[in-house]
């Protein structure tokens, strides 16, 4: 049986980001077969759906803003189809052959394998992250 896709991102107020993001996934080799834009911003980003029109997108609104509710609702609203489903960060940008080698991995993956992950490669160093490195950050 063929997987189906359905990649979930929650956004607020950062079009230039989410636009990035959907075009690293539409110059892709592999689409996925919706992607669920769940917007907790003050300026709706619809017109982003427009914009890629290769792409299936559902766009949402979530008000007052949270990245766990927005993406609960992304999780609700997902095709019944859907067999695999995805979280992308709305500044995130894939190389083309991601979802193809994600979908390639599933297509092969035992029964009992409940998840999978991108790697990040160019990830930004987060804030105070030395802060980590202290005995009592370690401890807890």
């Amino acid at each position: 049986m063929k997987n189906s896709l359905s990649l979930i991102v929650a956004t607020k107020d950062r079009p230039v980001e989410l636009k990035r993001m959907l075009a690293s996934v539409a110059f892709g080799t592999t689409l996925p077969d919706e992607i669920i834009i769940v917007d907790g911003g003050q300026k709706p980003a619809d017109f982003m759906a427009k914009e890629f029109p290769g792409l299936h997108i559902q766009y949402m609104r979530c008000v007052p803003p949270s990245a766990a509710k927005q993406r609960n609702l992304g999780v609700l609203s997902a095709s019944p189809s859907a067999t695999l489903l995805g979280f992308l960060d709305d500044d995130t940008t894939l190389p083309g052959e991601s979802i193809e080698e994600m979908m390639n991995f599933w297509e092969n993956a035992d029964d009992n394998v409940g998840g999978a992950s991108f790697n990040l490669m160019n990830s930004p160093p987060l804030a105070y992250s030395n802060l980590k490195l202290m005995p009592l950050a370690r401890r807890l």
